[in-house]
C-alpha cells in the first residue's frame, strides 16, 4: 500500500493488511541484476540493504496514516515466504516455481545470497509495528522449505 492509496480505505475499515518488504528494498531489481549477471549480485544486494532504514521508517507513517484513516482498523503485516531451498539440489513441493530454479541456481553461484536477501526485511517490520492495533504476521516467519 501507498500513502497516495490510504485516503481510499474506509473510515469504517476493520481489518488491513499489507505485505511490505521486496517492492520497498527493489527486490525485483536484485533477483534481475543476480539473474543476469551473477557478478553484480552482491551490489544490488548491498543496495537494497541500504533501503531497510528507509522502509521502516517507511513503513511506520504509512500505519500512522491508516489509523487515523481507519481508526477501529485491526492492521495486519504480511511477509514472504521462504520459496528457495537452501542447496541447488533439492526442490520445494510447497511452493513450487520452475521459471525460478534458473534466477536460483544464477544466485551468485548457489551461495544464497539471493534467497537470504529477501529475509532482513523481516527484521525491519516489528520495529515499525510496536502498536496494540498492528498485528505483525510472519514477522519471524516459518520458512516452507529448508532454513533462511
Amino acid at each position: 500500500m501507498l500513502m497516495k492509496q490510504v485516503p481510499k480505505v474506509p473510515e469504517s475499515a476493520n481489518q488491513i493488511t499489507l505485505t511490505v518488504g521486496g517492492n520497498d528494498v527493489g527486490f525485483m531489481t536484485v533477483a534481475q541484476a543476480c539473474a543476469e549477471a551473477p557478478s553484480r549480485c552482491q551490489g544490488a544486494i548491498l543496495a537494497a540493504a541500504d533501503k531497510l532504514g528507509d522502509m521502516g521508517a517507511d513503513l511506520g507513517l504509512l500505519i500512522t496514516a491508516l489509523k487515523t484513516q481507519a481508526p477501529k482498523a485491526t492492521i495486519f503485516v504480511t511477509g514472504y515466504p521462504q520459496i528457495f531451498q537452501p542447496s541447488l539440489t533439492e526442490g520445494c513441493p510447497a511452493l513450487p516455481l520452475i521459471p525460478l530454479d534458473a534466477l536460483y541456481a544464477a544466485d551468485s553461484a548457489g551461495d544464497g545470497a539471493l534467497r537470504r536477501s529477501i529475509w532482513p526485511t523481516h527484521a525491519v517490520v516489528p520495529a515499525a509495528l510496536r502498536s496494540p492495533a498492528t498485528h505483525p504476521r510472519d514477522a519471524n516467519p516459518t520458512p516452507q522449505c529448508g532454513a533462511p
